[in-house]
């Protein structure tokens, strides 16, 4: 049995998976912990995915966000 795609209408090619996947990459990408050539596939990924592209601005938003909050 494949994975259960509980995010279909959000992103068609984007399924939820119990092991690393999509957005476990996502993450080392903001985190920068991606080794260069998998940085470039995913940044070439986000230019041409809109879903993704607007999680990512999503997520650095709740993160420089949480950051403010905590300079406050």
């Amino acid at each position: 049995m494949g994975p259960v795609n509980l995010w279909g209408h959000w992103h068609p090619r984007l399924p939820f998976r119990r092991t690393p996947g999509p957005l476990e990459r996502l993450a080392a990408f903001i985190d920068g912990t991606l080794e260069r050539v998998e940085h470039r596939r995913v940044a070439e990924h986000i230019r041409s995915c809109e879903p993704c592209l607007r999680l990512l601005l999503e997520a650095r938003a709740l993160m420089a966000a949480e950051d403010a909050s905590q300079q406050a």
